[in-house]
């Protein structure tokens, strides 16, 4: 294909106003897709968002705002991009690269909030809720982010991958495995995520993750109850491989035309899932608000592209924040009555080499080992 067009579209949209860039990648496909447009922002998603796009909404729409990029431009591409393009495509990255305001907590911080919360749970407040935190490490150059999104498509085949920038989130890099709600024509898909343990023959599923899954699919099935979807196809659980850990995972399929209430009621319901929020939800998120010192904001919120009505979105997980200083590592795990606060640090510390494995190649990355 003929490309030597596309830095000059890039500059001409640039010029006309687009300030955002998103670098995505599905889940076992080759096509990388670069999409560049304008950013209009609100605090839910509109209907009119899921027509064509991009779609980044939050953790909590309290604290901050949907997000939605327009496709000015949509170039697919396998393997990397040329030298020209991506110097433009940099530039934007560049000029909404952040100043760093997180805050990274220490065990003993940490121990203080999963006592907190586990309290909650052994009085019987919540069933099951999710702890997160943030792991700090030197940037590295930001001329580097797409090398970064590049090694985590050779990576994560099984993962939503992607690198974007937005003057409202900044710079944002990840590569989840969980589907929060697909839809392909009249099919729609969600999953039932849950369950972490390192991924080796030798570890095997324990009662604590099989009922942490159990609660996000009986979860799932009262969502679909809700919105007067009964005949739904059902498979797992089953384990995934991601990277360094595997996890529980059951799929549902269902059609569009029993979905009488709407797909923003239905995506309304499912986020957050109990899977990076807990349950009962209300009070999972209100756990979270008062104890955790982190903000979360994209975190856990999802994202994904809607091209013609259709759209593929996904839970933010795995995923760091990129500023001039540092990147924000954002971790999570769920807390239930049997768990225990060392296992729990151990598990987000495995999480994190899912971004640290690639954070550790990137040769402008200083001060880090």
């Amino acid at each position: 294909m003929n490309t030597t067009h596309i830095p000059d579209k890039i500059n001409d949209l640039i010029r006309l106003g687009a300030d955002s860039v998103i670098l995505y990648r599905l889940p076992h496909q080759n096509n990388k897709i670069l999409q560049i447009g304008k950013s209009s922002d609100a605090k839910e998603i509109k209907e009119e968002w899921l027509n064509d796009g991009f779609i980044i909404h939050p953790f909590n729409a309290e604290n901050f705002r949907s997000i939605h990029i327009s496709r000015d431009l949509n170039y697919v591409f396998e393997g990397v991009l040329s030298e020209d393009i991506a110097y433009n495509v940099i530039s934007l990255f560049q000029q909404f690269l952040k100043e760093d305001e997180d805050v990274e907590i220490t065990f003993e911080e940490y121990h203080q909030q999963f006592k907190m919360m586990h309290n909650a749970l052994l009085k019987g407040e919540l069933d099951k809720v999710i702890l997160s935190r943030i792991k700090k490490v030197p940037s590295f150059a930001v001329e580097n982010v797409i090398h970064f999104f590049d090694e985590l498509c050779g990576l994560y085949e099984h993962a939503f991958v992607y690198a974007l920038v937005t003057p409202e989130t900044g710079v944002w890099i990840g590569a989840g495995p969980e589907l929060l709600l697909g839809k392909s024509e009249e099919s729609l898909q969600t999953v039932s995520l849950a369950g972490t343990l390192p991924n080796r023959s030798n570890t095997f599923w324990s009662h604590k993750e099989e009922d942490e899954q159990a609660l996000v699919t009986d979860y799932m099935k009262t969502v679909l109850d809700n919105n007067n979807i009964q005949d739904y196809q059902i498979n797992g659980p089953y384990t995934m491989k991601a990277g360094q850990v595997k996890h529980l995972r059951t799929d549902f399929k269902f059609n569009l035309s029993q979905l009488g209430s709407g797909l923003m009621r239905l995506l309304t319901q499912l986020h957050p899932t109990p899977a990076v929020c807990g349950m009962p939800k209300e009070g999972a998120i209100e756990h979270i608000s008062e104890i955790e010192s982190n903000r979360r904001e994209y975190y856990a919120g999802f994202l994904g592209p809607v091209n013609n009505g259709d759209f593929s979105f996904y839970v933010n997980i795995r995923c760091l924040k990129l500023t001039h200083s540092h990147a924000s590592l954002y971790l999570g795990g769920g807390l239930t009555r049997g768990s225990e606060v060392n296992k729990e640090w151990e598990e987000t510390e495995l999480k994190a080499q899912t971004l640290l494995s690639v954070l550790k190649n990137i040769a402008n990355l200083q001060g880090y080992e």
